[in-house]
């Protein structure tokens, strides 16, 4: 099983390989907001390094946000263009999980600030054998609500420039969110193997997640 995983949602671009059930390479890098004439040179580097042809991709995955809305649009774009090229099936995931911690394992909220005053949350579950990420729908809470949900959960996950957050009252770990896919080939594989076939339809029904409540 061979893939590829694009993120755009942040000022950094991420680019994974997947293969052989494992995260076989990955690539950080800042784009200096230029995604679109970086991000498919360091593709091409990524897959020649590795010895990987883009026929060779079993699917390609991408982050849909919530993020820079431009960021996330190009990643978006690109991840389209290749699955549509190659006639491969493109899978998506919410960003914020491309930046979850290797050593989580457990249950954790995942808590970012919205632009309309909520908080944007995630809240999912590593199983600590297996490594398996299963989530939740998304939700936009208040911050008495998110105190509440914090309580119940082993570890928030949030950003290092946000002091309302990592200042709340918690007996439990607040762990801050950097760039790795470690978590990611246990969250794509499942829902891949439930549903391997490309269809062209769903390109047009990639909904991006903002910072706005619906």
């Amino acid at each position: 099983m061979t893939a590829l995983i694009l993120d755009t949602s942040s000022d950094l671009y991420q680019i994974g390989l997947l293969a052989e059930n494992r995260l076989l390479d990955h690539l950080i890098s800042p784009h200096n907001n230029s995604l679109s004439a970086a991000i498919l040179p360091c593709v091409e580097n990524i897959l020649f390094q590795n010895n990987v042809r883009l026929k060779d991709l079993d699917f390609l995955a991408v982050g849909i946000g919530p993020g820079s809305y431009t960021g996330t649009r190009v990643g978006v774009a690109i991840a389209k263009g290749l699955s549509f090229a190659l006639q491969k099936p493109l899978l998506s995931f919410y960003s914020p999980l491309a930046y979850i911690p290797s050593q989580v394992r457990g249950d954790f909220l995942l808590a970012l600030e919205a632009k309309s005053g909520l908080f944007f949350t995630l809240r999912g579950q590593i199983n600590p054998v297996t490594g398996l990420l299963t989530t939740d729908p998304h939700q936009f809470l208040s911050l008495e609500e998110l105190k509440k949900q914090c309580q119940n959960t082993s570890y928030l996950l949030t950003l290092a420039h946000n002091p309302v957050l990592t200042s709340l009252d918690r007996t439990s770990p607040n762990l801050l969110l950097k760039p790795s896919l470690a978590h990611l080939p246990q969250y794509l594989l499942p829902i891949f193997q439930e549903k391997p076939h490309f269809s062209s339809l769903e390109l047009h029904s990639l909904d991006l997640v903002y910072f706005h409540n619906p």
